[in-house]
């Protein structure tokens, strides 16, 4: 709106400026219009009288002049007549004025101080009379008629201002003002990465040819970001192959049958009630081994394999009690103590319930076995309004927290505890895909997760999911 403001504003000030110019030029012309014709009014008059005073002049002398102009004067309320001395001459015309007189031509004066008059001087030279026919008039009535002309012009100068402001300015919000706010609206919709909802604009003119530009080119954007979301995920998918996707087909292929008669022969001799204890305890310990090894296989298979996430809706609040279910043996043989708040959450979120499940036991077996010496894990589900990292636009969010009481994650660690293979755990104890598995599934579903320690303190790990369909 500030286009338009200024847009009228200098309209406004332009009109302001035209009109003051030729009221002022009115009023000069009506005035020197209006003074010109009293001057000749006073002279047609003044010219008659002086005839008539020549004529009585010749017949009654000086006397007969001074009573005609004391006559004429009485009978006219308007102009004043007197007889003008020489010696009254000599103070009120100049020399110039008194040697123009002398030469039988007329003297006009007008007087703008007190008494505010004009004053026309005619000579009697030819009479044989030393002095002048002086006739006066008032411009009083000038004065008025220019003061009632300044109140028109002003009142009407100040009715068209009201009237071409106020159309222009409504004229500016329609067809300058609300399409360019519409257009700044987009404008930072497209910078927060919002490319949805085209600016639709019906005129014709170089802001509707803005509007259009700009809606091809949101568009163009969003048919090229799509590509490369498609091609970062491809090439995302394709280092993940390229990773592990040798080591895992091998170690499926080489160690798959292998690892399942071990177990099933380590099986076999741990409940065989004729075995000696050492020898079944010996056997349960390979079971568990080879379990643990089938496991590792497994998460290698799942970190090379896992495909795009199923859109169904899902309800997190189910999906952790079902986790906390799962884990709760577990958790009490760690000592650990697992306790959940949560609040409903997620109505209308849409995912894949098996790979956020995989996510949560991922986040959660870590928490537990980071709490060797027992400790409580807090599961908590939040609505939060939150933005990722890298973008300052907030988005609703269901936050699912993770919070141990164990060692934490040193600083420096935090920023590659996502890395494939990267692990804190001890040798033997940990394969690094965990979190790294986790990562995608939430990367999949256009989330992120946060990672919050002390040393000491232990960690939060907190995804967060946007309420919007997964495309």
């Amino acid at each position: 709106m500030k286009v338009v403001y200024r847009l009228t504003g200098l309209l406004l000030l332009g009109a302001c400026l035209v009109l003051t110019i030729y009221g002022l030029q009115t009023v000069r012309r009506e005035a020197l219009m209006f003074e010109t014709t009293m001057i000749e009014d006073a002279r047609l008059i003044g010219r008659t009288l002086q005839a008539a005073l020549r004529e009585v002049s010749r017949v009654e002398g000086p006397e007969g002049v001074r009573r005609l102009v004391a006559d004429a004067s009485q009978h006219d309320d308007k102009l004043e007549f007197r007889w003008t001395e020489e010696e009254e001459l000599a103070q009120e015309l100049s020399a110039d004025e008194r040697a123009q007189l002398a030469a039988g031509q007329e003297v006009v004066q007008v007087r703008r101080q007190a008494p505010n008059e004009l004053r026309l001087y005619l000579s009697l030279s030819g009479a044989g009379l030393a002095g002048a026919l002086e006739v006066r008039e008032s411009l009083e009535r000038e004065d008025a008629y220019i003061r009632k002309s300044l109140v028109r012009i002003g009142f009407a100068t100040v009715l068209l201002i009201l009237i071409s402001g106020g159309s222009a300015f409504l004229i500016g919000v329609r067809v300058v003002g609300r399409p360019i706010e519409r257009l700044i609206e987009k404008a930072h919709r497209v910078g927060q990465g919002d490319l949805s909802g085209p600016v639709l604009l019906s005129q014709r003119d170089e802001i509707g040819q803005l509007a259009a530009a700009m809606n091809e080119m949101c568009e163009q954007l969003r048919v090229e970001t799509e590509q490369r979301r498609e091609a970062e995920d491809q090439l995302r998918h394709a280092e993940r192959l390229a990773t592990v996707g040798k080591l895992s087909s091998g170690l499926a292929h080489e160690l798959g049958t292998p690892l399942n008669v071990v177990l099933g022969r380590g099986l076999q001799i741990a409940e065989d009630e004729r075995c000696p204890a050492d020898l079944a305890e010996a056997a349960q310990i390979v079971v568990q081994q080879s379990e643990r090894m089938s496991g590792i296989i497994r998460q290698l298979l799942d970190f090379a394999r896992r495909g795009p996430p199923r859109v169904e809706p899902v309800d997190l609040t189910a999906l952790a009690e079902d986790v906390a279910h799962l884990l709760e043996g577990m958790a009490r043989r760690k000592e650990v103590e697992i306790e959940l708040d949560l609040e409903p959450c997620g109505a209308d979120l849409l995912g894949d319930a098996e790979q956020l499940r995989q996510a949560l036991t991922n986040l959660s077996v870590n928490g537990i076995e980071a709490m060797e010496g027992g400790g409580t894990l807090k599961l908590s589900l939040r609505e939060r309004e939150a933005a990722p990292r890298d973008s300052a636009r907030l988005r609703r969010c269901c936050a699912i927290s993770i919070e141990d009481q164990g060692p934490g994650v040193e600083p420096e660690l935090q920023e590659r505890v996502f890395e494939p293979f990267f692990t804190t755990k001890d040798v033997g104890k940990g394969t690094g895909l965990g979190l790294a598995v986790t990562h995608g599934i939430v990367s999949d579903h256009r989330g992120w997760i946060t990672v919050e320690s002390e040393p000491g303190s232990g960690a939060r790990f907190t995804i967060f999911l946007p309420q919007e369909e997964v495309s």
